[in-house]
């Protein structure tokens, strides 16, 4: 009975007691610069939370519960869309050095997220741009 009254008052799944809010705490706020000034070089997660100042498994509960993404997420999005604007900017570069520049080691691995994320590959990006400009 009176385990029965003690949680009675009580979520029985943290979700529950968990919602998003538009205001994000300093400490997201601040992996989130460090993220953008650092998103094309090698990126750990160890890293975004040192930049950060807090332990990684607070990081990745600020980023889920202020953001509903992991912090890795943010990285890769980041890299994303620094990758469409370089291929919307039309100066001819080649779309692997353009995806190794913005941090994507596996070429395969960047147009198929890419594709995913804009509907669209890298070299239909480019192409489009292309003849845009024409």
């Amino acid at each position: 009975l009176l385990v029965s009254l003690l949680l009675a008052g009580q979520p029985h799944r943290p979700a529950e007691r968990t919602e998003r809010t538009g205001i994000a705490p300093a400490v997201v706020r601040r992996a989130e610069a460090w993220i953008e000034a650092h998103a094309a070089g090698p990126v750990r997660l160890d890293d975004i939370a040192a930049a950060a100042g807090v332990p990684v498994r607070t990081l990745q509960d600020g980023f889920r519960r202020f953001r509903g993404v992991s912090p890795m997420q943010v990285v890769r999005r980041h890299r994303l869309d620094h990758a469409r604007r370089r291929l919307l900017a039309g100066e001819g570069e080649r779309i692997a050095d353009i995806a190794l520049e913005c941090g994507f080691a596996h070429l395969g691995r960047f147009s198929q997220v890419y594709r995913a994320q804009f509907g669209e590959t890298p070299s239909e990006t480019q192409r489009h741009q292309t003849a845009r400009v024409r």
